[in-house]
């Protein structure tokens, strides 16, 4: 598959900061499909979304300009620290996801993949020294 090059200048970052950010978040996510069906990450976003503590979630999003393309989000809940990405694929290969990773690491040193990823997930995460979760 080939990638498209985007414009980076039209990329940003953000990380929720409260409780109704994190569902604010969550609920984007959804809406624009950023997991892939029947995977762990979708679970995790109804439970942020329907948890009465969400405390246990950090969650960042990667927007194209107004639209999310990218989203990292660390589950402290059932796995201390599985951090999850999902990037949509038209925007693949352009550093969104080792962006995601950067500032994950910003809010968990401790993040970690899991070894049930994809091979391109598994391959993404020894590309960037992320510790691998057997469960």
């Amino acid at each position: 598959m080939r990638y498209p090059k985007i414009d980076k200048y039209l990329l940003s970052y953000k990380i929720a900061i409260d409780s109704n950010e994190k569902i604010l978040f969550a609920q984007l996510a959804i809406k624009n499909r950023l997991f892939v069906p029947g995977w762990y990450l979708r679970k995790s976003l109804i439970d942020l979304m329907t948890s009465d503590n969400n405390t246990y979630y950090d969650i960042e999003l990667c927007f194209y300009g107004n639209q999310p393309v990218g989203i990292c989000i660390i589950d402290y809940e059932l796995f201390k620290d599985l951090t999850m990405f999902y990037v949509k694929p038209n925007y693949r290969r352009n550093g969104i996801g080792t962006k995601l990773l950067q500032i994950a690491k910003n809010l968990n040193n401790d993040c970690r993949g899991a070894d049930g990823a994809s091979q391109a997930g598994l391959k993404f995460f020894e590309k960037t020294n992320l510790d691998v979760y057997s469960y």
